[in-house]
């Protein structure tokens, strides 16, 4: 199993490895447990990448205010 040790970055460091209008179409694309697909708001002070190189957006739904999460494989677009 991989140490998954995470470093905080900001959202102007994530707009260099997400294009703007694909990071859109992510945070409206979400799942909470109580509402099913929803918008995640209020991550950007936790968004994190991980040692694989992806990055982790942590916030709360729009609909309900849960805690929702959202895993992006970015470390796969630095590796090419």
């Amino acid at each position: 199993m991989t140490n998954t040790k995470e470093q905080k970055i900001t959202k102007e460091e994530l707009l260099t490895l997400v294009p703007a209008e694909k990071l859109e179409l992510i945070e409206h694309n979400v799942h909470c447990g109580k509402c099913g697909m929803t918008t995640i708001v209020g991550y950007e002070d936790a968004i994190f990448k991980n040692d694989l190189g992806d990055t982790i957006l942590r916030g709360k739904c729009a609909k309900c205010g849960g805690v929702v999460g959202r895993y992006l494989e970015t470390g796969e677009l630095e590796k090419r």
